[in-house]
């Protein structure tokens, strides 16, 4: 059983006091235990023309690097990393021999099949700022087990919270590294939160309740209480969809809602 809010106020708090790479160990490591993934891309890029994707940073975790400078040769007939470049939020659940079936995509499918992918999950953001594109992709191996529904929704509900404490913690443009919350470029650090309630609003935002959070955290209910009520008032907000907004930039709509989700196989 996958327990979003845990992990959710786990990458917080790892976050808070971590280095980038640090952070994405701690990533890495947790989703290829939790998720049962056998290979992973994460990276960051920008459209080239129409749907095209040039990547600027990426690190291959237990697949070759040819496996990147190989996919240059076959992005352009990808329909799967179109599809992520016109709607990054899309979470993609792809079984290789259902969906790269057709004769057009067949050189696709051979160069997956070559690096050791029957099935893959797709997912990322648009950053805020520069409107550059954040991913990560996970990968499996063996063609009986795809991954599933519960595995996809996880993988869509924490991506966009690890995307931007990822990117937080990235050097600036001055080009010195900040480590920690404190480096997050975010209305939390424009309102002038504290680390802590940048941890704990963050990680009510991304869902988990105040329990959940003070557990995860180490403090008192009450703590993360008066936390939330100094953070509400700094940013001007009034409930948890309002925070949710503010803080991870995604429209509220009553309440807090998944994000959308392209399920191929493991459904």
């Amino acid at each position: 059983m996958l327990h979003c809010e845990t992990a959710s106020a786990g990458f917080i708090e790892v976050a808070a006091s971590a280095t980038l790479a640090e952070f994405r160990a701690h990533v890495i490591q947790w989703f290829m235990s939790q998720l049962g993934c056998d290979g992973l891309v994460h990276g960051d890029g920008a459209r080239l023309y129409g749907s095209v994707i040039a990547i600027t940073r990426a690190e291959v975790v237990d697949r070759p690097p040819a496996f990147l400078t190989d996919y240059v040769a076959v992005r352009h007939l990808d329909s799967v990393g179109q599809r992520f470049a016109s709607c990054p939020g899309l979470l993609q659940n792809i079984a290789v021999e259902a969906h790269y079936r057709e004769a057009r995509l067949g050189r696709v499918a051979d160069y997956l099949r070559h690096y050791r992918v029957a099935h893959l999950l797709l997912g990322g953001v648009e950053n805020e700022v520069d409107h550059g594109l954040s991913w990560m992709t996970l990968y499996r191996e063996d063609t009986r087990r795809p991954f599933t529904a519960a595995q996809a929704d996880a993988c869509s509900r924490l991506l966009p919270l690890v995307m931007k404490l990822d990117r937080g913690l990235q050097p600036s443009s001055g080009g010195e590294h900040a480590p920690g919350l404190l480096a997050l470029q975010t209305p939390a650090a424009a309102h002038g939160l504290t680390p802590r309630e940048v941890a704990v609003a963050l990680a009510y935002a991304s869902g988990s309740s105040c329990k959940a959070v003070a557990r995860c955290l180490d403090v008192s209910p009450g703590t993360v209480k008066a936390h939330l009520h100094a953070a509400f008032r700094k940013l001007g907000v009034h409930n948890k969809v309002e925070l949710h907004h503010k803080l991870l930039g995604e429209a509220p709509g009553g309440t807090s809602r998944p994000r959308p989700s392209l399920v191929g196989a493991g459904e």
